[in-house]
């Protein structure tokens, strides 16, 4: 079933706030896999490449609640990169439940902009794999919130977008 984004949903009522977090996302499924690689091997890719993706899906996470690790491993088969992205969604409602439904047991690439710096993490042969938790107190006031993780490994580094201006 094809995606949706979170853009065309009413996050609790209300846009999501300024400040919110940037990240991207899009299922394997959803990329024109050859192209994307011939955009990818170049040595400064451009963000207005075309790269086999037709849009990306937007995700706004709540400020601050995001984070990005990519840690250099080794075993006996060389040295690769264990990536993971975290953020809160900060809404809970039947369309938010339904998109992340949809979201379940699919591979994805994601784009992730901190500032002005823009990382593609993942690669069709090592996508991201997402799951999601939902936390709630026991009041009905209190915060209800979808924690979501990507987490991947893959070969080198996420490389950044080159902007041309």
């Amino acid at each position: 079933m094809a995606l949706s984004g979170f853009d065309n949903i009413d996050i609790c009522n209300a846009h999501a706030q300024p400040g919110a977090g940037r990240l991207e996302y899009v299922p394997l499924d959803e990329v024109d896999v050859a192209a994307f690689q011939e955009a990818i091997l170049q040595d400064a890719y451009n963000q207005q490449d075309p790269a086999g993706i037709s849009s990306w899906h937007l995700l706004p996470y709540v400020q601050g609640s995001g984070s990005y690790t990519e840690d250099q491993t080794q075993n006996d088969q060389g040295v690769y990169f264990r990536n993971t992205i975290t953020a809160i969604l900060a809404a809970d409602s039947p369309a938010v439940r339904g998109e992340l439904n949809r979201m379940a047991r699919r591979p994805y690439l994601l784009r992730l902009t901190r500032g002005t710096q823009v990382l593609l993490i993942g690669t069709p042969e090592h996508p991201m794999r997402f799951e999601s938790r939902f936390e709630s107190g026991a009041d009905g006031g209190d915060s209800r919130v979808h924690r979501l993780q990507w987490t991947g490994n893959t070969l080198t580094k996420a490389p950044g977008y080159v902007p041309v201006f």
